[in-house]
Order: structure tokens, then C-alpha cells, then sequence
């Protein structure tokens, strides 16, 4: 009556790993100008295969280094931060490498540094970044900002739903507008933060500082009010300095690198005809916060389980074969 064929346990199995998985956006070269455009060997970093991604923009947002501009140069005696295995700023990182759950951009020099991120420079921007996928319950982001207005809303995220991959038009559009946290020192707040994150020093009334671990950010669903978005963060990568230059410089604390995890599903059901066409990054007009992107990955249902399915699914079969002895 206990007893469990081999057929029976694979079939278990298969139904257990059907729960979610994630799909790292670009590839094992990331955010590159290539997968953005869709051009080139970008194509073929489209999860739905070359040709079925529609092409994204960068408008006035251009790939920057970490160092140089994010960190805003800050060294800890002269050291810079290595946010990953096999960053440098004067070298192009090697394909493959990652941060947590993200693909880092590998994709060429800027002006003698290599590329990290998507910066958008100050002002009205746009970044439509391609994705393609079915199935997506949530979606993470490396998102920060170098100077935002404490408890303003200069960035807004757009996520465009479609029947196909490449879809031109979207039966569900999700817009979700992002607060910057308060200045540092205050308590956390907010989805996006800076960078930078001074202790000493005048500049650090420009600093945003620690975001909230879990909260509502404010959403519309194809343009009508909803409940809002739960997104929760993490802190990817952080480590002291003690000198800076640009917008902090003769200050001292810590440089950060934030997550967000967007709650989708609560808006929009996960299913396979409905697919995740876009993502869009928009910095407000006349803002001073200056948002970077530096990569994205995807939760979908159906596909690598998470640890805890994993656990309880061995748990299951060890209660099973317990069963089974103590009939024997």
C-alpha cells in the first residue's frame, strides 16, 4: 500500500520542481548596448530566442563605471571598492561574472573604465530594457541613485505584459512609481537609495540613505489605482572608505549596491500567454538623482524550485519511507 516505484517518485519530482526559477536578463554578458537594442549577438541573449525580443532604447541613459561616477571615486586609503570576482575599473569583466542573483554588464571601455551600469545622467530619460518571458511573477532589479531628493519620487518603473514575446502592444501595463529613502541617518524608507552612504562630511545631506527592507510602492494597473506593489529589498555588496571625490567628495562611510524585488503577481497573474515584453526605467524631469540600472533578473512560475520546495518535497518522501518500514 506504502510502497513508492521509481516512476511514481520521478513523477513527484517533476511536479516539485514546477514552482519558480529565475532567468538572468542578458545573459551571461548582461545589461550589454548590444542585448538593449537587440542587435548583434544581443539577439541571442533574448530568453525567447533571436528575433523574438522587440529592441529596447537607452534614450540619454550610457553605460558607466561603478568607481568613477556611482561610488563617486571613493577609495578606502587608495583601494577601490571590487563589488565581484573579477571586476577591475581599467578592464572588461569577464563573461559570466555575477553579483547575487544577476548577470554584470561585460561590454567594453568607457573612456579607459569598463562598463557596470546604466546611467541615466540627470533629467527626463527613458531606458526599455527587453525581455520576452511567460510565466514572470517577479522581478528583480539592481536599482540606486547617486543624489535623490529624500522621500521623492524620481524614478518610475513600467512593466509591459503582451500575448506574444515581442508583442507592439500590451493588454496589461504596470507602472510603479519608487521612493527615494530619506536622507542618511534617518530611519529606512523607500525603494531606491544612494550609492554613497556618508558618515562624516558636509556633502551628506545629499546622501539617501538605508531603504526599507519591505514595503508598498505606489502602482497602477493600465492606468487605474490599485492596492500598490510589495517590493522587497537587500543589500547586494557594501564597504567602507574613507575618501571620495565629485558630489561627495571630503566624506567618509560606506558604498552600497541595493536590490529590489518587485511583486508582480499581486497585480497581474502569472501565466503562459502572458508575456513580460518590457521593462522601463524612467528618471523624472528635472531630477537630481541621477538612477543607475545595473541588471535584472526574472522569477517565473513553472520551472527550477526554490530551497524551501526542495526541502519539503525530500521531507514528504522521507515521511513516506517511514511509513513504509513501519508497516513492514
Amino acid at each position: 500500500m506504502f510502497r513508492i516505484g521509481g516512476v511514481s517518485v520521478l513523477g513527484l519530482l517533476g511536479v516539485a520542481l514546477c514552482s519558480a526559477g529565475q532567468i538572468q536578463i542578458g545573459g551571461a554578458n548582461g545589461l550589454t548596448s548590444n542585448y538593449i537594442t537587440q542587435t548583434g549577438i544581443g539577439q541571442a541573449a533574448c530568453a525567447a530566442g533571436a528575433g523574438n525580443c522587440l529592441a529596447g532604447s537607452a534614450s540619454v541613459f550610457g553605460e558607466r563605471n561603478f568607481d568613477t561616477k556611482l561610488f563617486s571615486g571613493a577609495t578606502e586609503s587608495g583601494t577601490p571598492p571590487v563589488p565581484y570576482t573579477g571586476y577591475t575599473q581599467s578592464t572588461v569583466p569577464p563573461s559570466g561574472s555575477t553579483l547575487g542573483q544577476f548577470a554584470m554588464i561585460s561590454d567594453g571601455l568607457f573612456g579607459g573604465t569598463s562598463e557596470n551600469y546604466w546611467d541615466s545622467t540627470g533629467g527626463a530619460s527613458t531606458l526599455t530594457v527587453p525581455i520576452g518571458i511567460a510565466n514572470v511573477g517577479d522581478v528583480w532589479t539592481m536599482l540606486d541613485n547617486i543624489a535623490g531628493a529624500a522621500g521623492g519620487n524620481d524614478t518610475t518603473i513600467t512593466f509591459d505584459f503582451g500575448t506574444s514575446s515581442n508583442a507592439s502592444s500590451f493588454n496589461d501595463v504596470v507602472v510603479v512609481n519608487l521612493l527615494n529613502s530619506g536622507t542618511d541617518g534617518s530611519s529606512p524608507s523607500g525603494q531606491i537609495g544612494s550609492s554613497v552612504a556618508c558618515t562624516t562630511g558636509a556633502a551628506c545631506t545629499f546622501d539617501n540613505g538605508p531603504i526599507a527592507s519591505s514595503s508598498t510602492a505606489m502602482a497602477t494597473l493600465n492606468g487605474g489605482p490599485t492596492a500598490g506593489i510589495t517590493v522587497t529589498t537587500g543589500v547586494l555588496y557594501t564597504t567602507a572608505y574613507n575618501t571620495a571625490t565629485g558630489t561627495y567628495a571630503n566624506t567618509s562611510g560606506n558604498v552600497i549596491l541595493n536590490d529590489q524585488d518587485f511583486n508582480l503577481g499581486a497585480l497581474v497573474a502569472s501565466s503562459s500567454s502572458e508575456y513580460l515584453v518590457n521593462m522601463v526605467v524612467q528618471e523624472a524631469a528635472g531630477s537630481t538623482g541621477q538612477t543607475s540600472l545595473a541588471a535584472v533578473t526574472v522569477d517565473t512560475v513553472g520551472s527550477v524550485p526554490e530551497p524551501s520546495t526542495v526541502f519539503l518535497f525530500l521531507s514528504g518522501l522521507g515521511a513516506l519511507g517511514f511509513a513504509r518500514l513501519r508497516r513492514k
